[in-house]
């Protein structure tokens, strides 16, 4: 008998341990479907993409009262032009945060690539991603500007941020995601 209670303790502070890791650690995932409607500024065509958010938020504690948050989102979307151009769309957020909270607003990237010759751009800003228990609920573009990609190479990650306006087309406003 006390062959099995030494082996039921040890399994008993194995998933104590286990336990303690899984809270010190929490990962929320969420994907739900989206829309966005943006100007292109290259034409002034409104473009409507409709796609996927595929959210993640990594709350890590170090300690009693050190949290480490992280959030990436990524929507991938599809849609067309009032003038039935067809678009792919790729946006892209990710931010780091020193504590927990109900909502998050991160950088993003993103890029509307035309398809058969339609004129491609790109739209960055700030996203506020809304949280509930660690679990992404919903998200919001808070903040944007768009810049006409004619003449660049579609890359996402290309670091065009020198706030250059090339091509004499740029907006700036706010929109809802």
């Amino acid at each position: 008998m006390t062959r099995a209670t030494r082996y039921f303790s040890i399994v008993l502070l194995a998933l104590v341990a286990f336990c303690t890791t899984t809270l010190a650690a929490e990962e929320g995932h969420a994907s739900y479907p989206g829309e966005i409607g943006m100007y292109n500024p290259c034409n002034g065509a409104v473009v409507i993409v409709n796609g996927m958010n595929l959210v993640r938020v990594h709350e890590n504690s170090h300690g009693q009262a050190e949290v480490h948050v992280t959030v990436h989102l990524r929507f991938t979307g599809n849609g067309k032009d009032q003038s039935q151009n067809e678009y792919r769309t790729l946006l892209i957020a990710k931010g780091e945060f020193k504590g927990e909270s109900d909502s998050y607003d991160i950088p993003y990237r993103s890029l509307w690539v035309g398809r058969h010759g339609a004129s491609s751009f790109s739209m960055d800003g700030t996203l506020r991603v809304f949280v509930q228990g660690g679990v992404p609920q919903g998200d919001g573009i808070v903040t944007y500007e768009t810049d006409c990609r004619q003449g660049k190479p579609d890359d996402i990650e290309d670091g065009d941020h020198d706030g250059d306006d090339h091509d004499g087309h740029r907006d700036r406003g706010h929109d809802s995601h």
